[in-house]
């Protein structure tokens, strides 16, 4: 025979000890697995532009979140370091090539703002060296946006150091 539960004030209503296991059980599994869920939210690893196109390998499957000023010419979009992801006044590294996966207002633009994305690897042209480009997933705290009007000429960047101008790829 069945153990039968009763609720007191209303005996019509009735559960089996078993039916409450169950649901116990399912309940426990529930609540595992959003448990589960919300700790595997990966969170960013706040990097600059020159780590990034210095030591890509540091960053290999990584979520990475950059502050840095973006230039694009309509077709191509980059990065370079800016005092606000450095904090360090003409600082001046290689520039770092972006894509989107999502469509964006940026193009035809330069702007400050922080991105977050991974980097995608590729063979680079010398064997054994690889070139690096960010896959941006978000895009945030845009400002200082200036669209470029005419012909846009590629930007250059002067490093003090090697005292020559620095042009995207």
């Amino acid at each position: 025979m069945e153990k039968v539960f009763r609720f007191p004030g209303n005996p019509a209503l009735k559960i089996s000890k078993m039916r409450i296991r169950v649901i116990g059980i399912v309940l426990t599994v529930w609540i595992t697995s959003v448990c589960a869920t919300a700790q595997a939210v990966e969170s960013p690893v706040q990097s600059t532009v020159c780590d990034l196109v210095n030591h890509p390998l540091e960053f290999k499957g990584k979520l990475i979140l950059v502050r840095a000023q973006i230039w694009s010419d309509y077709r191509k979009f980059w990065l370079n370091e800016s005092w606000a992801g450095s904090m360090e006044m003409g600082k001046v590294c290689r520039w770092l090539p972006v894509e989107f996966m999502h469509s964006t207002n940026l193009a035809g633009s330069s702007a400050f703002g922080t991105f977050t994305g991974r980097l995608v690897y590729e063979p680079g042209l010398i064997p054994g060296s690889i070139r690096v480009h960010l896959l941006v997933e978000h895009e945030s705290d845009i400002y200082n946006q200036k669209i470029q009007n005419g012909i846009i000429a590629a930007p250059l960047l002067y490093d003090r150091t090697s005292k020559t101008l620095l042009r995207p790829e």
